[in-house]
Formats: structure tokens, C-alpha cells, sequence
């Protein structure tokens, strides 16, 4: 199923992509996803997965800055 998600994203970018090229050249795009289950998928094998579910949990919440502080901590 996660590569059906990641499949996508990957086309929804190459979209943009060649707008950008062809008509925009000065476009910037964000493609943001939030799905538990591909985190999930990222971070299986790491052994603080769960303090890392935190963290990423907090992101909106802490800010940038704060959020980059705490995982550099983790390391």
C-alpha cells in the first residue's frame, strides 16, 4: 500500500516538474504528506522509534528550530 502512496507523490512531483520548466520557472512547490504508516515504514528498523514518533508528533506544535534541536539530541 505505501508504495502505491510513494508512487504518487513521485508523479505528482514530476508534474510540477515539468510545469515548472515549460511555464514556471520561478514556481516553488511543497508536496506534504502525513501518514502514520509510512513514518512507520521509515523508521522500523531505527531503535528509538517511538521517541522519534514523539518528536515528529510535536513538530507543528515545538516549531522548526526546537524540532531540529531535539532530534540532533537523539543522536
Amino acid at each position: 500500500m505505501l508504495w502505491y502512496d510513494a508512487e504518487t507523490l513521485i508523479v505528482i512531483a514530476h508534474i510540477f516538474d515539468l510545469l515548472k520548466q515549460r511555464y514556471f520557472p520561478d514556481m516553488t512547490v511543497s508536496i506534504h504528506y502525513n501518514d502514520r504508516r509510512f513514518l512507520s515504514a521509515l523508521l522500523d528498523h531505527y531503535p528509538q522509534r517511538e521517541v522519534l514518533y514523539s518528536v515528529f508528533d510535536k513538530y507543528y506544535k515545538i516549531g522548526k528550530e526546537a524540532f531540529e534541536k531535539e532530534l540532533m539530541s537523539l543522536l
